[in-house]
């Protein structure tokens, strides 16, 4: 049961790794096909392209911030839970 439910869970991203060795063409085919040659040019468009080290900035920019937050008012809660008696 435990192996059916790892493959259950691993198969979308099993599926969507080899969707980035597509084609562009292939992409947007009805169904899922296994048989196709994979290419390396989806990678070499977005790491050439100038602005993926600021996407990525901005990705660890808001995904910090949003932890800090998260983390701040998680602590607030916490204290406030284990400080006071409810009924």
């Amino acid at each position: 049961m435990l192996t059916a439910l790892a493959i259950v869970c691993a198969a979308p991203i099993a599926i969507m790794f080899a969707t980035s060795f597509k084609e562009q063409n292939q992409l947007f085919q009805t169904g899922l096909t296994f048989l196709f040659v994979p290419t390396l040019d989806n990678y070499r468009e977005v790491l050439g392209e100038g602005s993926f080290a600021r996407y990525l900035g901005n990705s660890l920019v808001v995904g910090i911030v949003s932890t800090v937050i998260t983390l701040l008012l998680g602590c607030m809660a916490a204290y406030g839970l284990a400080r006071h008696r409810f009924m």
